[in-house]
C-alpha cells in the first residue's frame, strides 16, 4: 500500500528542558536550555512539518489500481493510499495513476482512494475538451498523469496510446435531423479513423450540451449496443452512440431533432 503522512509538530510542556543524572549518585539535575549561537550569517532552513507536508504536496504521488467496480451511476478505479483521510486531498495535488485494469463502463469515472482504516475517498476524474470540463467513461491499460483541481482530478497525460495524447476535431458543426417516430436512429456520415483510441462526442440543445468520451474498441465491439451519453439532467433527451463502419451512429427516442450542434474529437 502506497503511503502519505501528514506530519506534525512535536507539541510538549516545556521544549527546552534536560535532566542531567550523575551516573554514580543517580543524583539528577533539571535545566532549561538556552541557545546563544552568536551572529548568525545563514538562518537555514527550518525543517519542521509544514516542510515535510509542502515537500510531499509538491511531489507526484503513485498509485497503483486493478480493481474496478461499478455503481449505477460511475466506475471506480480503486487505488490503496495509507494516510489519505488525515492528509486529505489537496488543489493541486498530482497523481500518477498505473491502470491495470481497463476501465469501459460507459459512466463516468472516479477515484476511489482506500485507507488502511478502511475509509474511502471518492474524487471525478475529468479532462479538458476545448477549454471546458467533461467526464471521462473509458480508460484503457496504461498509465496516467492528472491534477486535482476545484473538486476533480483532471486528466493531464498518458501513456497508454504509447506516444503521448493526441486529438483531432473530426465535426464541428450545427446539424438539423429529420423528424422521427418514437426510435429514430441517424448515421451521421461522420467517419472515425482507426488511429484514434477514444472518441470523444458533444451534442448540444440550445444552450445545453451533454457529452462522454468512448474507447473505440467498447463501440467496434458492440454492434448492436448503443451507449448514453451523459449528464443525467436531462432525462427527456436521451441520446445514445455507436459506430458502424467507422461512421457515428446516433440513437434517440424522438430526441434527434432537438440536436441543434455536433462535436466529434478523435483522440489517440
Amino acid at each position: 500500500m502506497n503511503k502519505i503522512i501528514l506530519a506534525k509538530n512535536r507539541k510538549v510542556e516545556f521544549p527546552k528542558r534536560i535532566k542531567l543524572v550523575e551516573p554514580d549518585t543517580l543524583n539528577n539535575y533539571i535545566y532549561d536550555l538556552e541557545f546563544e549561537p552568536g551572529l548568525i550569517t545563514e538562518p537555514g532552513t527550518n525543517i519542521d512539518a509544514d516542510l515535510v507536508n509542502l515537500l510531499q504536496k509538491n511531489s507526484f504521488i503513485d498509485v497503483k489500481c486493478n480493481t474496478v467496480s461499478e455503481t449505477e451511476i460511475n466506475s471506480n478505479l480503486e487505488s490503496e493510499l495509507d494516510g489519505i483521510t488525515e492528509f486529505k486531498v489537496f488543489q493541486g495535488m498530482k497523481i500518477i495513476l498505473v491502470l491495470e485494469t481497463a476501465s469501459s463502463f460507459n459512466k463516468p469515472i472516479q477515484l476511489k482512494f482506500k485507507d488502511v482504516e478502511d475509509e474511502t475517498t471518492e474524487i471525478p476524474l475529468k479532462i479538458y475538451n476545448n477549454g471546458s470540463l467533461e467526464n471521462v467513461s473509458n480508460l484503457p491499460v496504461g498509465i496516467y498523469q492528472m491534477i486535482y483541481i476545484n473538486g476533480s482530478f483532471i486528466l493531464i497525460s498518458d501513456t497508454s496510446s504509447g506516444d503521448g495524447s493526441i486529438s483531432e476535431i473530426l465535426y464541428d458543426q450545427d446539424v438539423a435531423f429529420q423528424p422521427q417516430d418514437q426510435m429514430g436512429t441517424a448515421e451521421t456520415g461522420i467517419y472515425i479513423p482507426d488511429k484514434y483510441n477514444f472518441i470523444n462526442i458533444v451534442l448540444y440543445q440550445g444552450t445545453n450540451k451533454r457529452g462522454n468520451m468512448f474507447s473505440r474498441e467498447l463501440l467496434e465491439n458492440n454492434e448492436q449496443r448503443f451507449f448514453n451519453l451523459l449528464p443525467f439532467e436531462y432525462d427527456d433527451f436521451t441520446v445514445s452512440v455507436n459506430t458502424k463502419n467507422n461512421y457515428l451512429v446516433l440513437q434517440s427516442y424522438y430526441g434527434l431533432t432537438a440536436i441543434t450542434h455536433l462535436k466529434v474529437e478523435g483522440i489517440k
